[in-house]
């Protein structure tokens, strides 16, 4: 633990004028969110919330009663969200009603106060707003912080350090590399693969109530063309890249939809996730990836390797010690308040033109779910280019 002594100070003095109150505190998201992710986010200091110079339209602008995050710029309130979410282990309607911008419920304004504290503390202590104490400095994903030290020895002792013999032991990682090829159907099977056509379902849970399962249908070109499509009961959702630029059209009816998607709102920005060859194309993926151990992933026994993308993401990737295929990718999402998981999991691998493909991907980063069960997929069904394009480009 980081706390300096005029810290500790700081926060029981401040805890013990807090009312009772201070246990249903909590935290919101705004949005409804989407298959793909968004851009990790710079850390923010300092003053002005905002990147000088920028265009982009602030939290308030976007978005109703915003109050704790004036500034912001609307495209990082997502992930603000998402980190209180997890520092508390909450789902949105811990704080929220449907109506978003509603205070009728007393977790909501009690989180105000929480952030307001937070700051204060950060500037007077480090001189910065946001990225030393936060939300999860005091709850550790829980709604209500522990006040007494648990007994547990290990709490205190230092993590065992690795075994030299079992990482002696250890293949290297072009073996890895090569055997997850051979897993998948081999290099020329790959390297044939130019578009890709996936039917399934999209079950989405998002803490706020059951979850949603609806039609969806993905088409995608190499090298990084993409098009999703979600029938929801009021309207299409649907999303695109064209290999250069994203773009969103909600056709949804907005009664009942919860976080529809703020105009101007982008996707795209995550790589890995519009790149055609993403998962199956390890090496052009990640350029940089160094073998760390072994670690068991869902009952699995898996490679854990490092990797940094070509974007320059730090990922965790885990790969069937036994079957060579990619089971889980892992990385850390900065949002302007702290790091939160981001976890996609990979299972239920079929075979289609000659390479293996999951049929099952559960994308979570709390308190959101997205899972996707395909039922068909092709490879190389002719597709034209126009299908990526943006909808108001083709009037």
């Amino acid at each position: 633990m980081r706390f300096r002594g005029s810290l500790q100070i700081k926060i029981a003095t401040m805890k013990i004028t807090m009312t009772k109150e201070r246990l249903t505190r909590a935290i919101s998201l705004t949005a409804l969110g989407l298959i793909l992710s968004f851009t990790v986010m710079d850390r923010l200091t300092g003053d002005s919330l905002a990147a000088p110079g920028s265009q982009e339209k602030t939290a308030e602008q976007v978005y109703k009663n915003i109050k704790s995050f004036t500034g912001l710029p609307a495209s990082q309130l997502d992930g603000v969200m998402n980190y209180m979410s997890a520092s508390l282990g909450v789902g949105c309607s811990y704080c929220h009603t449907d109506s978003w911008e509603s205070d009728d419920r007393a977790a909501k304004n009690n989180a105000r106060r929480m952030i307001e504290m937070t700051r204060a503390i950060n500037k007077t202590n480090y001189g910065v707003e946001w990225g030393v104490v936060s939300c999860y400095t005091c709850h550790v994903g829980r709604p209500f912080p522990e006040a007494t030290p648990g007994a547990r020895q290990e709490l205190w002792q230092p993590p065992p350090k690795p075994d030299p013999k079992a990482m002696a032991a250890l293949p290297t990682i072009d073996e890895v590399l090569e055997k997850n090829i051979r897993a998948l159907g081999g290099q020329a099977s790959i390297d044939g693969l130019k578009t890709r056509t996936s039917r399934g379902t999209l079950t989405v849970e998002n803490g706020i109530g059951p979850a949603v399962s609806v039609p969806m249908e993905i088409h995608q070109k190499a090298p990084n063309k993409m098009l999703f499509t979600a029938a929801y009961p009021g309207g299409a959702y649907t999303e695109g890249f064209d290999g250069s630029a994203s773009w969103i059209a909600d056709n949804r009816k907005k009664e009942g939809i919860a976080g529809t998607e703020p105009e101007g709102r982008t996707l795209g920005s995550e790589p890995t996730l519009t790149e055609f060859h993403a998962y199956i194309k390890l090496r052009e993926t990640y350029p940089t990836m160094r073998l760390l151990g072994k670690e068991i992933i869902n009952g699995r026994e898996a490679f854990l390797i490092g990797a940094t993308s070509k974007s320059g993401s730090r990922d965790k990737i885990y790969i069937d010690t036994e079957t060579g295929l990619l089971i889980r990718k892992h990385t850390l999402f900065k949002t302007v308040l702290g790091m939160i998981p981001e976890v996609v999991d990979f299972s239920d691998y079929r075979e289609v033109g000659g390479v293996r493909l999951p049929f099952k991907i559960i994308w979570s980063r709390p308190p959101f779910t997205w899972t996707r069960m395909f039922t068909e997929i092709k490879h190389n069904v002719p597709i034209d280019d126009e299908k990526f394009d943006k909808p108001a480009s083709k009037q």
